[in-house]
């Protein structure tokens, strides 16, 4: 992937999707709104709107790949497995976080990982609300840029405080007693409900840890993954195995650096693997 390849994709995700999402924003009504599996669940017109309009982008920049978003696999019933199975495919989740998006929360976002062989070798996190976005290139770094012409390399900052991102209300009736205690012990923790929020939160330093309910997407890591891993941070599933494709089933821990994951994994693994199997 090239320098000009990035900032063709770039160029697309913002022209397809700014204009919508900020145009809508705090302007959704109920009956805009339709739940898929829970009450949580959502997706609006936009979602669909932003998907469409990102595919047409991406397709001409992609000719040889399978263009995949969120909305049209939901649709499908199709489960990661056909996604992992895809030799050459881009995955766009057009609206990360559309509940926040749906109820007037800036935290939402739109992710796009390209991926060839079963690894990503591109990705962008973009925030709509205000224009800016972090893109990696596999082996080429982590970077974020802003509308204005503003950018930066990103090395994700080394801190030892425990600052999370976890949401209790996405993990199963099993691990969500187990969670809650967990959380009770780290300095501070937030639930932003928003993958692309919680990767960048990440990157720039404001947090040092998310951690993941097992019923994990696609969509919502291959991106994320690929940036953190370029600036400088360390995710892995939590029994310990790499993440090489995002599957459901298992809980995923990103961290700003190795020992942080592994420092966190230990409990972690006591609390919601170790314990609930005994």
């Amino acid at each position: 992937m090239t320098l000009k390849k990035i900032d063709q994709v770039i160029d697309v995700i913002r022209h397809a999707s700014r204009d919508i999402i900020q145009s809508r924003f705090r302007q959704i009504g109920e009956n805009e709104i339709a739940v898929k599996t829970s009450s949580t669940d959502l997706v609006t017109e936009c979602d669909t709107q932003v998907e469409q309009a990102l595919t047409e982008g991406l397709q001409p920049l992609f000719p040889d790949y399978v263009i995949l978003g969120e909305e049209m696999v939901s649709q499908q019933g199709w489960d990661s497995g056909v996604i992992n199975r895809l030799d050459k495919v881009v995955i766009i989740d057009p609206i990360d976080g559309t509940y926040n998006f749906a109820h007037g929360i800036s935290q939402c976002g739109v992710m796009v990982a390209v991926r060839e062989g079963n690894e990503t070798q591109l990705s962008v996190l973009y925030d709509p609300l205000q224009d800016d976005w972090v893109w990696a290139i596999k082996g080429q770094g982590c970077f974020w840029e802003n509308k204005l012409g503003a950018s930066k390399r990103l090395r994700i900052p080394s801190r030892d405080a425990n600052l999370g991102q976890i949401s209790p209300f996405l993990f199963d009736a099993q691990q969500r007693g187990p969670i809650l205690e967990l959380m009770a012990g780290y300095d501070r923790v937030l639930s932003v409900g928003c993958s692309c929020h919680e990767y960048r939160n990440v990157l720039f330093g404001g947090a040092t840890f998310y951690l993941t309910q097992r019923a994990i997407k696609p969509w919502d890591h291959y991106a994320g993954l690929l940036a953190i891993e370029e600036a400088g941070g360390y995710a892995a599933y939590l029994d310990g195995q790499p993440v090489d494709k995002v599957e459901a089933g298992r809980n995923l821990l990103v961290a700003n650096s190795e020992q942080k994951w592994q420092d966190l994994a230990v409990k972690m693994n006591e609390k919601l693997l170790i314990g609930l199997e005994a």
